[in-house]
């Protein structure tokens, strides 16, 4: 997404939002002051991509810790996003977690 996020102090999620032409209409972040989680409206993320009229989302966050392993909370939390944008015809493409110089996609583990 950008460089440094991996290198973040504290967890930030951007959301790339796709139109139907595979061009990028916008992009969204949501950070917070913990180290370790990002709260973040469901409501919100859906809001956002209606209003860029988003076809396809992909996630990327970034672990602090230098894990890029996700969470429960990660992995619960995409796959109610999904499902919840499904029905308005918005998919979640991937979301792929940084932590240090490595990374995590749920797509290619086939967690999305």
């Amino acid at each position: 997404m950008s460089a440094g996020l991996s290198s973040t102090e504290v967890e930030t999620l951007r959301v790339l939002h796709i139109d139907g032409c595979g061009a990028v209409v916008g992009i969204t972040e949501h950070c917070s002051q913990a180290h370790d989680r990002v709260a973040v409206s469901l409501r919100t993320v859906i809001a956002d991509a209606l209003r860029f009229d988003a076809h396809v989302l992909v996630f990327a966050h970034n672990h602090p810790s230098g894990d890029p392993e996700p969470s429960r909370i990660d992995i619960d939390t995409t796959r109610a996003i999904a499902r919840i944008a499904a029905p308005l015809g918005i998919r979640v493409h991937d979301h792929v977690v940084t932590g240090g110089t490595r990374s995590f996609s749920f797509r290619s583990a086939g967690l999305i």
